[in-house]
């Protein structure tokens, strides 16, 4: 597996906000920016973010080859998991970064080695679940997808994944969309989809997580449930 040591770098002197498509998460107190795109130049950088070093390089020889639209969430062990994206020409990536501190805080950033199909793709998101992760949806460069995928350690630092079997009302095909678990219950919120009549925007749905059963929730008046589909595409839920 690639390793990566962590390099001061004047971020005066480089534009890394002139970008989009990236993600961001935490590890050890510090921000974690990876990847993203301007309109002609593909970006897969890895940056932290700390108040005392401010911003710095992640070297590594684990690329983030596929900068944009990949989904990140902790791991359950405070490591940072970066699941899939895609690059300018459209092609997604299955592949998983693990961002790491060892015990000198020293951050590492490295390819990890998943067993099972994983489907490459971008625009999903990803949610923790105790020690599993739950990818669902996404965009495959040709389709938008209905897929939930479970990940789970392997017990020697790599990552287990399964399919889930979906019934007839599942997550319906989406993109760009967001999750969160509440009272035991996984919620799919919002994301679209492309039609031939134009896009669509999808209702909330949830997995009751101990009976693995799918809902729709119901949100009164159809104007209503038609507006909150558009009001919640693409944002990010956090419950405090």
């Amino acid at each position: 597996m690639a390793s990566a040591h962590v390099s001061p770098i004047e971020a005066d002197h480089v534009d890394i906000f002139g970008r989009q498509g990236h993600v961001m998460g935490t590890v050890d107190g510090k921000v974690i920016m990876a990847g993203g795109s301007n309109d002609d130049h593909e970006d897969g950088s890895v940056w932290c973010f700390s108040e005392v070093d401010g911003w710095e390089k992640l070297h590594s020889d684990a690329k983030f080859g596929y900068g944009s639209a990949a989904a990140t969430c902790p791991d359950g062990s405070g490591d940072l998991l970066i699941f899939g994206g895609s690059n300018l020409l459209g092609t997604c990536t299955n592949e998983v970064l693990r961002v790491s501190a060892d015990k000198d805080g020293k951050l590492s950033v490295r390819i990890v080695d998943v067993k099972g199909q994983a489907h490459a793709r971008c625009n999903m998101h990803a949610t923790t679940v105790g020690d599993r992760v739950f990818v669902t949806g996404g965009f495959d460069g040709a389709e938008h997808l209905e897929k939930v995928e479970v990940y789970r350690p392997d017990g020697s630092g790599g990552l287990v994944v399964e399919n889930m079997p979906l019934p007839k009302l599942s997550v319906a095909p989406r993109s760009l969309h967001s999750s969160v678990v509440v009272d035991g219950k996984l919620y799919l919120i919002g994301g679209e989809m492309y039609t031939y009549s134009g896009t669509e925007f999808q209702p909330i749905v949830y997995l009751d997580l101990e009976k693995r059963v799918w809902e729709q929730v119901r949100l009164g008046s159809g104007e209503a449930e038609k507006m909150t589909r558009r009001a919640v595409r693409n944002v990010h839920v956090r419950i405090c």
